[in-house]
């Protein structure tokens, strides 16, 4: 990947920051190897830049940075990101710490491409992933949301 064209970032930037343009969102920072992990048409993957770059423009709109009005870049459909926010959610609440960090973390290469899915079966065991990574990739939201709430 190309980064010649990036700026300087702005004096007082913690080392190892990402520039996210609000506008564009998280998509040019996925790595090649987070892509190849998953494959360019994964849900998961659309679901994974969807949902990072919701929260971060969120972050913008209450921090008074961006208007409230504006308009998030998102890829997917809206059942997309919200059922990987659902699964955010319930690694929070068994203990997960950040789980947005941690997936944000594999998502631009900070983090093996799978440190995020080894994470999550670390929590709530390898076969409830592996089946929620399943009904994702077959568009079955409400089949991925039962198996969380059942667990």
């Amino acid at each position: 990947m190309d980064n010649s064209n990036q700026q300087d970032p702005p004096a007082g930037t913690p080392e190892g920051s990402i520039p996210i343009d609000p506008d564009v969102g998280f998509a040019p920072h996925i790595t090649d190897d987070f892509l190849d992990s998953y494959g360019e048409s994964s849900v998961f993957v659309t679901a994974a830049v969807d949902c990072l770059t919701y929260r971060f423009v969120r972050v913008l709109v209450k921090a008074g940075k961006l208007p409230q009005e504006h308009h998030t870049p998102q890829y997917g459909t809206p059942e997309m990101r919200e059922a990987l926010e659902q699964l955010l959610s319930k690694l929070a609440s068994c203990g997960m710490d950040k789980p947005p960090v941690v997936l944000m973390r594999s998502a631009v290469g900070r983090s093996e491409p799978r440190a995020f899915q080894d994470a999550a079966g670390a929590i709530l065991g390898v076969g409830l992933v592996g089946n929620w990574f399943r009904e994702l990739e077959h568009e079955n939201y409400s089949g991925a949301r039962s198996l969380l709430v059942a667990h």
